[in-house]
C-alpha cells in the first residue's frame, strides 16, 4: 500500500478551483487505497461545489 500513497505525494498543492476539482478527480481511483478518504476530502470537496 505505501507504493500507492508514495505515488500521491508528488502531485502539488491545489491552489486554485479548478486544480482543486482536477486534485480530486486525479484521487478518484486512489480512494479507495485511502481510509477515510470522504472525511479528507470533504473541505475541498465543499469548496469546489460553490
Amino acid at each position: 500500500m505505501n507504493d500507492k500513497i508514495e505515488a500521491i505525494l508528488p502531485i502539488q498543492e491545489p491552489r486554485t478551483l479548478a486544480q482543486a476539482n482536477r486534485f480530486l478527480g486525479s484521487l478518484g481511483w486512489y480512494r479507495k487505497f485511502l481510509p477515510k478518504f470522504a472525511e479528507v476530502a470533504a473541505p475541498i470537496h465543499s469548496v469546489t461545489n460553490l
